[in-house]
């Protein structure tokens, strides 16, 4: 399988550096620059989110309402919502994950 880097290397001839990381809720892994990487660890308090997780962390945020909630309690709601998910996923399939059930969407 080819990667990222490789793929536009191929395109463009420009050498582009990208690391692996995990999304912290779901467990996702993606190829991302490190600009990207330091941009999304900063607006979710240091940890790395996928963009399926950030949006649901952006609504968790948005839907509080009345009730003020900022950017880190939301972020640890969904954490919570995820681990509970992957908890029960285990007992009824315990060689599924969260990321690979999204993955089918």
């Amino acid at each position: 399988m080819m990667s990222l880097a490789d793929h536009f290397e191929g395109k463009c001839g420009v050498e582009m550096e990208v690391e692996v990381v995990r999304c912290k809720c779901c467990g996702l892994m993606e190829e991302c620059t490190p600009a990207y990487i330091a941009l999304i660890r900063d607006t979710f308090c240091g940890k790395w989110v996928c963009g399926l997780c950030a949006e649901a962390v952006k609504d968790e945020f948005r839907r509080s309402g009345n009730k003020y909630i900022g950017i880190e309690e939301a972020l640890m709601a969904h954490i919570a919502f995820c681990n509970t998910f992957k908890q029960k996923r285990r007992v009824f399939e315990p060689f599924a994950s969260f990321s690979t059930s999204l993955q089918a969407f």
